[in-house]
C-alpha cells in the first residue's frame, strides 16, 4: 500500500472494488482520490455505505462497471 501511494497520489482505479475495502485503504493511505468500479450493484451499494460512513464520499467514487470491458489505455469498450 506504501509502495501505491508513493508512486501515485493522485488518482487510482480499483477495478473489482467489491465493498470498497481497498478503496478505502487507499484513499485513508493518502491517495487523493479512488475511481472503484464492480459489475455487482449489490456490492457497490454495501461500498457506498462504508465510504459515507467514514466520511470518505469526497475521496472515493463507485461506479457500475465491468473490468473486462477496459481496454489497455483504460477507456470502456462498448463494441461488444
Amino acid at each position: 500500500m506504501k509502495e501505491i501511494v508513493k508512486h501515485t497520489q493522485k488518482t487510482v482505479l480499483d477495478v473489482a472494488c467489491g465493498t470498497a475495502d481497498l478503496s478505502i485503504a487507499l484513499a485513508k493511505a493518502g491517495v487523493n482520490k479512488v475511481v472503484g468500479i464492480d459489475i455487482a450493484e449489490g456490492m457497490i451499494a454495501i461500498g457506498k455505505k462504508k465510504i459515507t460512513k467514514q466520511n470518505l464520499s469526497e475521496k472515493i467514487e463507485l461506479q457500475y462497471g465491468d473490468g473486462e470491458r477496459m481496454d489497455d489505455e483504460g477507456n470502456w469498450r462498448l463494441d461488444d
